[in-house]
């Protein structure tokens, strides 16, 4: 069956000179794994410049029958970004986030909301239209929502700490990082506010708020593991 699509891609697998096989977060079926023959040809449907890790693609692929891979036929961009490519803090975010979404994508079906989310925050990004210090917080944030895992924000004088296992802020404190002790609590219920007491971040809070969601995500998606690009971003965002 032919598909015609929109994606978002996320990473390209080498399995021969010209081979592939290349994961795309779609529209209309969630995540899809394609075989991909990738040419530098000018006159390729399947161009090397265009399967780069948050690129969005209007895409063609053929789903096979009792098969789990199924064949791109065609690939274009349908978003020309404004992104230099010494734009250092939007490309380190970028890496972060494209690590992030190969690891909690995993769903083969449709899920418009999250599609039309992640979508968003791309064209932020390329477009430089973000701001650096707080846009992996609420990134992280936003996207507990549409997987289903956000945290309940019931942050109270009687409830000052932070469960990470349970996603509840409790009496009684946890060591790290099954739960956060009374001053990340507090600045992690702030973070999960519709109306958050800060539109900037230093870095130090910056740190204490990304790890805390991190460690959250650990507890909530299986094999999520560790962040590599990480240090890289922080390296880099340093407002």
């Amino acid at each position: 069956m032919l598909v015609k699509d929109k994606a978002i891609f996320l990473q390209n697998i080498k399995t021969g000179d010209k081979k592939s096989i290349v994961k795309l977060y779609t529209l209309s079926n969630g995540l899809v794994s394609c075989f991909a023959a990738v040419s530098k040809s000018p006159g390729s449907k399947i161009r090397a410049s265009t399967l780069l890790p948050l690129n969005l693609l209007e895409v063609e692929y053929i789903i096979r029958q009792n098969k789990d891979v199924a064949v791109i036929t065609e690939a274009r961009s349908y978003f020309v970004d404004s992104l230099q490519g010494n734009n250092f803090a939007s490309l380190g975010v970028l890496q972060f986030i494209n690590e992030v979404l190969i690891k909690i994508l995993k769903e083969q079906q449709q899920n418009t909301s999250l599609y039309k989310f992640i979508e968003q925050q791309i064209i932020l990004l390329k477009n430089h239209e973000f701001n650096a210090s707080t846009f992996v917080v609420e990134f992280l944030v936003e996207l507990t929502k549409y997987l289903g895992i956000e945290p309940q924000n019931n942050y109270s004088i009687q409830t000052p700490f932070f469960n990470s296992r349970e996603g509840v802020f409790e009496a009684v404190a946890l060591t790290y990082p099954m739960g956060l002790d009374k001053t990340c609590s507090q600045l992690f219920s702030s973070a999960l506010s519709a109306n958050p007491t800060t539109d900037r971040y230093t870095s130090y809070q910056r740190k204490l708020l990304t790890d805390a969601l991190l460690a959250y995500y650990g507890f909530h998606i299986p094999n999520f593991g560790n962040i590599k690009s990480l240090e890289v971003l922080r390296e880099i965002v340093v407002a």
